[in-house]
């Protein structure tokens, strides 16, 4: 029987429970997120979200708490204009230089400079090639973060290593692991993982969150 208030067949939802996985802006709990990912601040009094079954980057006010479309339109990847440019499941954020946004999604990277959402490396297809942005590809990329020479790095979590990405020789290169899933230890071209997701880097060392091996690597 259903209750009273309900839609028929379902339950009513208690004040604790998960909000309904659907897309809405609004103020507090009138907005909506379905599968937000990673996070980002911006600036004093704001957050980025990568909404990535939504298709959008999402902006929350830390102090009005008023949720906002900050880029995407809910289609799949395209480059164009904050309106306009969709994208494939975006899951990371990261600031680089000249205040760029760029965002990881799931094959391949994407970077937001002013109004403008381009490809920055990679396209919209699954492989494993390293070269010239363009002509790079990936599979799954997940966590960036920046080095002290400037080279982003970037777990590419389906293609088990983490290659990086030389923002001034404009090419990507393997830092560290090999094609196929495994746990191996050992020099950085002979090292397996089975699934990179989180990095962080720490005075010259990169940690690596090994998903599936369930322990923390770490590249030095």
């Amino acid at each position: 029987m259903s209750s009273a208030g309900s839609p028929a067949g379902t339950s009513p939802r208690s004040p604790d429970s998960p909000t309904p996985a659907v897309f809405a802006d609004g103020i507090g709990p009138a907005a909506r997120f379905w599968n937000p990912e990673g996070l980002l601040i911006d600036g004093p009094n704001g957050l980025l979200v990568a909404d990535w079954a939504n298709n959008r980057i999402r902006r929350v006010d830390l102090t009005t708490h008023e949720v906002t479309t900050y880029a995407g339109s809910g289609g799949e990847h395209a480059d164009g204009s904050l309106r306009t440019a969709g994208f494939g499941d975006p899951t990371a954020l990261r600031r680089g230089s000249h205040g760029i946004l760029y965002v990881s999604e799931e094959f391949c990277l994407r970077a937001i400079a002013g109004f403008k959402v381009t490809t920055f490396a990679g396209i919209d297809d699954a492989g494993s090639a390293n070269g010239p942005l363009a002509d790079s590809r990936f599979d799954w990329p997940r966590a960036m973060a920046f080095d002290a020479s400037g080279a982003m790095l970037v777990t590419d979590s389906a293609n088990k290593r983490d290659p990086p990405h030389h923002l001034i020789g404009k090419t990507v290169s393997t830092y560290a692991g090999n094609i196929g899933a495994g746990y191996r230890d050992g020099p950085a071209d002979q090292a397996l993982f089975r699934d990179p997701w989180g990095m962080a880097i720490v005075q010259g060392t990169v940690y690596v969150a090994d998903h599936d091996s369930n322990c923390i690597r770490m590249i030095r």
